[in-house]
C-alpha cells in the first residue's frame, strides 16, 4: 500500500518525465477523450459529462473550457 508522500512521489516523477518528453522532444500525452471528441465518438454533452466528474482537479476545468469556447477537442 502506498503512503501519501509516496504516492505525491509517484506523481511528482510522472508530471516531471511528461514536462521532460514535452521539452525535450515536443511530444504531448495523449488525451483520450479530447481525441474521441475531435473524431466524433462523443457528442459535446458527453464530452461535458466526462468533464464533470474532473472539476475537482487541473483536467475537469480545462475540459469545459474547451466548450465553452466553442472549441472542438
Amino acid at each position: 500500500m502506498f503512503s501519501l508522500n509516496a504516492a505525491s512521489q509517484t506523481y511528482l516523477q510522472s508530471g516531471q518525465i511528461i514536462a521532460t518528453l514535452h521539452q525535450r522532444q515536443g511530444l504531448k500525452i495523449a488525451c483520450l477523450k479530447e481525441i474521441a471528441r475531435r473524431d466524433r465518438f462523443i457528442n459535446a454533452g458527453q464530452f461535458e459529462q466526462l468533464a464533470q466528474p474532473l472539476a475537482a482537479n487541473g483536467y475537469g476545468p480545462t475540459m469545459l473550457r474547451l466548450l465553452t469556447k466553442g472549441t472542438q477537442p
